[in-house]
């Protein structure tokens, strides 16, 4: 692995996560959620900063796609989210690219043992055909794809 590291650098300056048919998927995902009115925390983890520097990963970019998917799953009722995105930088929190470290559980612990052993309200869902669309596949702007 170590030969390949230098190649890394720089190669996902391009990539981005705000432009995909996965949005629609993961709508399928939620549809079935709200048919079967399953409570569901969600947990956001963060692009380990370091990598995120090294290979290009545009910040912007992932603020956005935090945006967005939070839009989709709050706009709909999906409200029990744990969101970790400003955490990248904190040390140990992920152990590599996306898999959590020992502080990255202990977090999300934090947010797991409430949901499971407290009660929580039952979410009023309402499921917007809308995050099928096309647009919200291929739109970067939670606020502009929603309206078309």
């Amino acid at each position: 692995m170590k030969r390949h590291v230098k190649g890394l650098r720089g190669f996902q300056k391009h990539l981005s996560y705000l432009k995909s048919p996965e949005y629609s998927d993961f709508q399928l995902v939620l549809n079935q959620f709200a048919k079967d009115h399953t409570k569901v925390l969600f947990i956001i983890p963060p692009i380990n900063s370091r990598w995120q520097n090294y290979t290009g990963l545009s910040e912007p970019m992932l603020q956005q796609f935090d945006r967005k998917i939070t839009y989709q799953l709050r706009s709909q009722g999906f409200t029990h989210i744990d969101d970790l995105t400003n955490d990248s930088h904190v040390p140990y929190l992920m152990t590599d690219t996306i898999h959590p470290g020992w502080r990255g559980w202990l977090k999300m612990d934090r947010a797991i043992d409430p949901f499971l052993t407290k009660s929580v309200s039952q979410p009023h869902y309402h499921i917007n055909p809308q995050f099928y669309s096309k647009h919200w596949q291929q739109d970067a702007d939670p606020k502009i794809a929603a309206r078309r």
